[in-house]
């Protein structure tokens, strides 16, 4: 049997899922809705996500994604806050602490406190060796930030009820 998908025949089954998939994570990561790429190549959403995300098999095998994530432009240095060192402040930090200058000077040079250069250093350096990898500073970094954090204020919604001011009101929540 043969089996056609855009413009293109192939002569198993296998084959022809395969371009689909590799045509359908093209399509997310030049900007395409991650389900308008699904519905573009012929496939349901959850087929789709199946290929991004991988799946767990009823037996408990567990398939890989057959794709190293959609991340777009997520790598490229860029600085996305002003507290945070993006990544040529790392390779310029690495380089400097290389050739001897102290952490004053780093800082100087870059307009940063000391403290964060010294921390920088202090957190990001190899445990073994001591030696600071701007690279996996920065990985480390990103992982940092993803880490799911719990909520700050609790809020007595649950029960319904809750007290504004210091008066101490109990009111009801409409």
């Amino acid at each position: 049997m043969v089996y056609e998908f855009d413009g293109t025949k192939y002569g198993n089954l296998r084959d022809m899922r395969a371009a689909r998939c590799v045509k359908c994570l093209d399509l997310v990561r030049g900007g395409m809705n991650f389900t308008r790429a699904a519905r573009a190549v012929g496939v349901s959403k959850r087929t789709g996500k199946v290929w991004r995300n991988g799946r767990t098999r009823p037996t408990g095998r567990n398939e890989r994604p057959l794709s190293d994530r959609c991340r777009g432009d997520m790598d490229k240095s860029r600085r996305t806050d002003a507290g945070c060192l993006c990544m040529d402040e790392r390779i310029a930090i690495a380089g400097m602490h290389r050739a001897g200058s102290g952490v004053r000077a780093i800082a100087r040079a870059l307009g940063r406190a000391p403290s964060t250069i010294s921390r920088e250093l202090r957190r990001n350096a190899d445990d073994i060796s001591g030696v600071y990898g701007p690279h996996r500073a920065q990985q480390m970094a990103t992982h940092r930030l993803k880490r799911p954090k719990p909520r700050v204020l609790r809020c007595p919604m649950e029960s319904g009820r809750y007290e504004i001011g210091a008066s101490g009101q109990t009111y009801e929540r409409p």
